[in-house]
């Protein structure tokens, strides 16, 4: 039967497990958004991150709690630590990407509006302009079919 721990010990090792869990859920985030989305992709990442969990779990409980063995508090704790990473740390940080690709971004549009678009209308004006000035060359006067005289001797 294992000791029962101190309530410092035990939530020094809660808070232990909340970051393994903390880094588990960046790993998973991270490959998947390496490998991508799909129905088999997120099936094998699922197992892997369950898999990699219960070996967190079962190593950490053997070798550096203080119990010594695998409690419910070291489940409890990574559950907490991704629940983090899911809850609030992914979603901020996903809003700060997308504020930095927007300002990353700016520069690019900024230029379509004051360069390219002017030039695109520039280029229209000037084709239009030419097609124009072709269809108002003067036209060559030929000759009347009226009579035509000949010098008969």
């Amino acid at each position: 039967m294992t000791v029962s721990l101190p309530w410092d010990r035990l939530l020094q090792d809660m808070l232990d497990c909340m970051g393994w869990g903390l880094l588990l859920a960046i790993g998973y985030d991270l490959a998947r958004t390496l490998v991508g989305t799909g129905f088999w992709r997120c099936l094998v990442l699922d197992l892997t991150g369950f898999l990699a969990a219960a070996v967190v779990v079962r190593g950490y409980g053997a070798g550096i709690s203080a119990a010594g063995v695998p409690r419910w508090y070291h489940v409890l704790g990574m559950i907490l630590g991704a629940s983090a990473w899911f809850g609030e740390v992914a979603p901020a940080l996903a809003e700060v990407r997308r504020k930095v690709l927007w300002l990353a971004g700016r520069p690019v549009r900024l230029a379509r509006i004051w360069v390219f678009v002017p030039f695109k209308e520039r280029v229209k004006a000037l084709k239009k302009e030419k097609k124009k000035k072709s269809r108002e060359l003067p036209r060559k006067q030929l000759p009347k079919k009226g009579r035509m005289l000949y010098n008969s001797k």
